[in-house]
């Protein structure tokens, strides 16, 4: 059962209201700024007073230092994500460029997170840092689907999980072994699994 501070967590996570978000980038730029490696990572005493935050302050938004570990990556990931939407809307034929633009800096980012990703994986579990990245990737998934994939929402919501879910798990097992498969045939990879309405409309 999810407790009520999970639950605010959760809200607070997903909103858009200005001081939340300023809160939430304050406590990720304070980790940031003490240092990714696993050794300069901070105690949440440290965190609260390089963000300037309470310790309750601090558990209203994480619940623990991977999860603001974890949220760093995100946002760069929302970075990416956001400025795809962007550019499709400003160029309605080179989407396979945009799309494959994309996901190589996805994969790049992921990459060079690959400690702070596997932190959050041993301190929380693979399935709930999946279940994140999932949820990141089809939030701003969702609008392109929208937009340009035909069929009712219901399909357009099955069709965005589908993609957001199998990318997540798809970049995590590769991950586990980033030699076997260089990034750019994991980008390959994942772009030859995209429908083509998304990625190369007529």
């Amino acid at each position: 059962m999810i407790s009520q501070q999970e639950q605010r967590r959760t809200i607070l996570s997903a909103s858009t209201d200005d001081a939340s978000r300023e809160t939430r980038r304050r406590i990720i730029d304070a980790y940031l700024a003490a240092g990714a490696e696993p050794s300069a990572r901070p105690s949440v005493t440290q965190l609260c007073r390089l963000a300037g935050v309470g310790r309750s302050t601090f558990y209203t938004h994480f619940a623990t230092i991977a999860d603001v570990s974890l949220s760093a990556v995100l946002l760069r990931m929302e970075d990416i994500s956001s400025l795809e939407v962007e550019m499709r809307r400003a160029d309605q034929t080179g989407w396979e460029a945009i799309t494959r633009a994309s996901l190589t800096e996805l994969v790049q980012v992921v990459l060079s997170a690959r400690e702070e990703i596997a932190f959050a994986v041993d301190t929380v579990s693979r399935a709930a840092v999946c279940d994140t990245l999932a949820e990141i990737l089809r939030t701003n998934t969702l609008p392109i689907v929208e937009a340009v994939y035909e069929g009712d929402q219901a399909t357009k919501l099955l069709v965005a999980e589908f993609l957001s879910a199998g990318t997540s798990r798809a970049i995590l097992r590769w991950l586990d072994d980033p030699d076997a498969v260089t990034p750019d045939q994991l980008t390959d990879v994942i772009l030859g699994l995209i429908p083509r309405q998304l990625s190369n409309p007529e």
